[in-house]
Order: structure tokens, then sequence, then C-alpha cells
């Protein structure tokens, strides 16, 4: 009898055991098979707080949650948002973040200029080395027009107000900034510069920006600004260059007369 009865209560433990198991593996069954149901057409209502498509009330708040976490995160500087193109409920955010990743992910580089747009959109173009702005510069212009090309001027501008909290009038600021800078800002002397310091600076860039010696990418277009630059001051007025002229000459005049009052001093 005792082997019976111990014989029944092993059996009922693992009876129980193999009904848990089934009942947490139907469950998760249950679970997974909601997460990866697709939306119905009218998913994006999810937005505005109505039912949720998918097959299971769990799975509901979790694609609720992660549409709260792209919402909270939208138009916040750093954000890779291709980063969030293989998650299903990233297309259901809103317009304009779908539209943004039907786009090629962009290069490192433009990356980290898009980074920065949300909080300060010009710095990439207006701070540190001068062919590192111009370089940006280019980077941007290039991407720019690749996603007007694609998307169309109104949907890239409200991709440029949701995605990254920035005007159509301050990128328009940024593409045009190249217009406004000088030949002396290209050359890298002063407004006020000789004629021989202006010659020996335009030789050097221009050497070292030739698109045979040079591999950037942006070589031919640096050479060409360089080129406009020194055309710019060739086409000065002749009186002010020749009184840069003189100028030097009299300050190397001045000069040697200061030497030759040392020497005079000296014998006295």
């Amino acid at each position: 009898m005792a082997t019976v009865a111990y014989s029944v209560g092993r059996m009922g433990i693992v009876l129980t055991g193999l009904s848990l198991f089934l009942i947490f593996f139907g469950f998760n069954c249950w679970f997974f098979y909601g997460l990866k149901v697709k939306p119905q057409p009218n998913s994006q209502n999810l937005l505005r707080g109505q039912t949720c498509p998918l097959a299971t009330p769990i799975a509901c708040i979790v694609t609720s949650t992660w549409l709260h976490f792209y919402r909270q995160n939208l138009a916040k500087p750093g954000i890779d948002y291709w980063e969030w193109a293989n998650f299903p409920e990233s297309n259901h955010v809103c317009p304009e973040l779908s539209a943004l990743l039907t786009l090629p992910p962009p290069k490192a580089e433009v990356k980290s200029i898009l980074f920065l747009l949300p909080q300060q959109p010009l710095q990439p173009f207006t701070e540190g080395d001068f062919w590192q702005q111009i370089h940006n510069h280019l980077l941007f212009s290039d991407w720019h027009q690749a996603s007007c090309t694609i998307l169309g001027q109104t949907s890239l501008k409200n991709v440029y107000a949701v995605c990254f909290n920035v005007s159509w009038q301050t990128i328009t600021e940024i593409l045009n900034l190249q217009q406004k800078i000088s030949w002396w800002q290209v050359l890298n002397v002063s407004v006020s510069a000789e004629m021989v310091e202006v010659e020996t600076a335009y030789k050097q860039l221009i050497r070292y920006w030739h698109p045979d010696l040079n591999p950037s990418p942006y070589a031919h277009q640096f050479a060409t600004l360089i080129n406009l630059a020194y055309e710019e001051y060739n086409t000065l007025p002749q009186v002010s260059r020749l009184n840069s002229f003189f100028k030097l000459l009299y300050k190397i005049y001045s000069f040697l007369s200061s030497l030759k009052q040392l020497k005079l001093l000296k014998r006295d």
C-alpha cells in the first residue's frame, strides 16, 4: 500500500509539473505570437490612445511603451534614428519619422552633424578649423540635396521640424554660409595682408589641396574655392594693393633705419 501511495504521489507531482510547463509554454507562444502580428492600417491611432490592434493585452502594453519612448526622444540631440529602423513600432510614431527612415543611413560624419541639429545647428559650420567647417558644409549639403530629391522639399522640411527641431530658415542659413566667406578667410590672411603674404598663402594652399595630391573627396571643391578667393583678391583696385606693397617697403626701411641708429649709438 505504501508503494502504491508513493507512486500515485510521484505521478501527481509529475503531472502537476507537466501541466505548469504546458501553461507556461502556451502563454509564451500566445504572447510572442501577439508581438509578431502585423498592425492594421489604423494602427497610427495608437498615438491617439485608441485600441491596440495586436493580439494580446501584454503585447499592446509593450508596443505602447515603445511608442512612448520613441515619441519622447524625438528631436533630441544625439539620437540615431536609423537604429530604430529594425523595430516595427518606429514606423507608427509619426509620418515624419517614417519618411526619415526611408532614407539610406548616412555616413558617420553626416550623423555627427545631424546629432547637433536639435541643439547647436550652426556649430559644425562656424566653430573649429576653417577647412573642417567647409568639409562639414559640403557633407551636409550633399546629404540635404539627396534627401530633398527622395522626399521632396515639403516632406524634408517637416522632417527637420519634427525629428531635429530645426526650422527651414536655419537650414537655409546653413546652406548659404559658404556664400558669406571672404577671400582673406579662405587664404587664411588678414584683410590688410601684404601682396607677398597673399601670394605665399595661395601657393601653399593650392599645393596642399590640389586634387592630384590630396585624397580628400572634396579636394576639387577646396581647390576651386581657393582659386576663386585668389581671383577675388586680384580684382581689388591696384592702388590698394600697391599701397600695401609700399607699406611693406616702409616697414623694411624703418627696420633697417633702426638697426643703423643702434650701430651709431654703440660707436658713441
